[in-house]
């Protein structure tokens, strides 16, 4: 692995070529072929998002939030968090997925989107860093769980990864290009 503590390394090229060639295709196509949620759940997964974020806002840790209070604010039930959910580890993991899809759609402005790279690389990066200011205490509250649970920091690993991955994609593109050194 290529990976230590929470944070993944740029991993290795190979014979000068970037190493993850087509990996911003099979993105885009991978999170085109997950199936959409039913309106009701999306609702569901909505208020427990905003809910869990309240509850993060008002100065709560994960840790100390119970599943019990996360369903409250979300106006369901503590039976009706488990139809959704398995535990709060599988909320965060699903939301902060979530999160990170609205993250990358950002990001895929500068990955694959046309016209001048600076600009591009400019609204892009705007765009992600609004992101992560709204969802700030999720984020924060991901990274506190992932430092001591190993499941939750694999999942922050493939999440950070894939923005790795692309992003050395991009940069090895526009130095074929010769618009980047």
């Amino acid at each position: 692995a290529w990976t230590t503590g929470l944070l993944p390394r740029k991993p290795p090229q190979t014979g000068g070529r970037c190493r993850f060639a087509g990996s911003l295709a099979a993105m885009a196509a991978t999170s085109r072929q997950s199936s959409a949620p039913t309106a009701k759940r999306a609702a569901i997964e909505a208020a427990l998002l905003d809910a869990t974020e309240a509850l993060l806002a008002e100065g709560a840790s994960f840790a100390d939030l119970g599943v019990e209070r996360i369903a409250t604010q979300a106006g369901i039930t503590r039976t009706a968090f488990y139809f959704y959910f398995a535990d709060k580890r599988e909320l965060l993991m699903a939301l902060t997925a979530d999160v990170n899809e609205l993250l990358l759609e950002q990001a895929n402005l500068w990955w694959s989107g046309e016209g001048e790279p600076a600009v591009r690389l400019e609204r892009a990066l705007t765009n992600v860093a609004r992101l992560f200011g709204e969802h700030a205490v999720l984020l924060k509250a991901l990274g506190e769980v992932a430092a001591y649970d190993e499941q939750v920091a694999e999942h922050w690993q493939r999440l950070i990864g894939q923005f790795l991955e692309a992003t050395e994609e991009r940069i090895c593109e526009e130095q074929a290009a010769g618009l980047a050194t």
